[in-house]
């Protein structure tokens, strides 16, 4: 996705990753790749939660690997707040970036 930052710049789209990742291994993997966005941890999976993305015990189909993990996913949010489109992918599926600007063109 960081590869696409200038189309999305573009569009006037800020960018931001949630991982529940430690601060600190967020932090080296920014600077380490030199990303260009906001990074939030999301140790408590909170956020996750709240966009129904985090995987636990009860989770239909999780994977044991996978427990206690949100599920890679994207989100549009707009200027009021609201999700006005998401892509909630697995371990290895992630939406196009052409896919995701046809999303922004549509209801952004």
């Amino acid at each position: 996705m960081t590869e696409n930052l200038s189309k999305l710049k573009e569009l006037n789209i800020k960018l931001i990753a949630i991982a529940i990742d430690l601060p600190d291994k967020l932090i080296k993997m920014k600077y380490k790749n030199n990303f260009k966005i906001q990074f939030i941890t999301d140790r408590a999976g909170r956020l996750s939660k709240a966009y129904h993305v985090f995987l636990d015990r009860k989770s239909a189909g999780h994977d044991e690997l996978q427990i206690s993990h949100a599920i890679p996913s994207k989100f549009l949010i707009n200027k009021g707040g609201h999700v006005v489109w998401q892509y909630i992918g697995t371990k290895e599926d992630r939406p196009s970036i052409e896919l995701i600007i046809e999303a922004i063109n549509k209801y952004l």
